[in-house]
């Protein structure tokens, strides 16, 4: 269940992290679920992860990956058909963004990133 002035608790880079999985989805998505609905699903996941969340670095890729499963259940439910192969640009910005956050936690350790 979601808490009251949750969305308040997002950090400058996870709405920027959520943005970018909006606009994933947004893609992925089109001509099955509108902007608000994933908008929707995205942010009610990131409330349902962040309760239990350990390590913040990776709740907006988590967040990502909730969403979809659950838009992609929903479209089942409803009888939609969605293309369940992500394009690459999609894996490649997840991967990016996993290798940006991993980067910086390493800085953040002051272990080298690359030997």
């Amino acid at each position: 269940m979601s808490q009251p002035g949750a969305h308040a608790t997002i950090t400058l880079d996870q709405e920027t992290a959520l943005r970018s999985s909006a606009e994933r989805l947004a893609r992925e998505f089109d001509g099955t679920f509108g902007r608000e609905t994933i908008d929707r699903f995205l942010h009610s996941s990131h409330e349902a992860l962040a309760v239990r969340a350990t390590v913040a670095n990776y709740l907006p890729v988590l967040t990502e990956k909730f969403a979809r499963q659950r838009l992609r259940a929903l479209a089942k439910v409803d009888g939609l058909q969605v293309d369940s192969t992500p394009d690459a640009d999609g894996v490649r910005a997840v991967r990016d963004e996993i290798e940006r956050r991993v980067l910086t936690l390493l800085d953040q350790l002051g272990v080298p990133a690359r030997a």
